[in-house]
């Protein structure tokens, strides 16, 4: 998984532990605890190089522009997720729920937050992709603007 380009500081091995698997009747996408909090490090840093400031609300990690004005989504990180045989390149606007003050939020969470042990690809990752599930070579990929 990589945010602008960079690989997430995490034991590879972290990727192979536990299952994601793609749900499109939850909203969010859950991450393996030692998954989430590396890419919530490396979120907040490429935010802040970006001029935006962590907050936090009730449910989610947020982040609001240091200087007033609007959210630019082209100039926020892009979210890379590798699979075995597929990758996703997330545009912002699947990676952030706007909220009506400005503010945006992550739609990524700690496991524990959803269920324990089991990762979740939810439907706001997958927003603008069609999902292929080849049931022959039993494989799945993402094809974008397919929808």
């Amino acid at each position: 998984m990589t945010i602008d380009g960079k690989r997430l500081e995490v034991d590879s091995s972290e990727f192979r532990r536990q299952l994601m698997i793609v749900d499109s009747g939850t909203d969010d996408t859950f991450l393996s605890s030692p998954v989430y909090y590396a890419f919530d490090y490396a979120m907040a840093v490429a935010m802040r190089d970006k001029g935006y400031v962590r907050d936090y609300n009730a449910m989610a990690v947020c982040f609001s522009k240091s200087a007033r004005g609007s959210v630019n989504w082209s100039g926020l990180p892009k979210v890379e997720m590798k699979f075995l045989r597929a990758d996703l390149t997330l545009p912002p606007q699947n990676v952030f729920h706007e909220q009506p003050d400005g503010r945006i939020c992550l739609a990524f969470h700690p496991d524990v937050a959803g269920v324990a042990g089991v990762q979740i690809l939810g439907n706001k990752a997958t927003r603008l992709f069609r999902v292929v599930y080849d049931l022959q070579m039993m494989t799945f990929r993402f094809q974008a603007h397919a929808c």
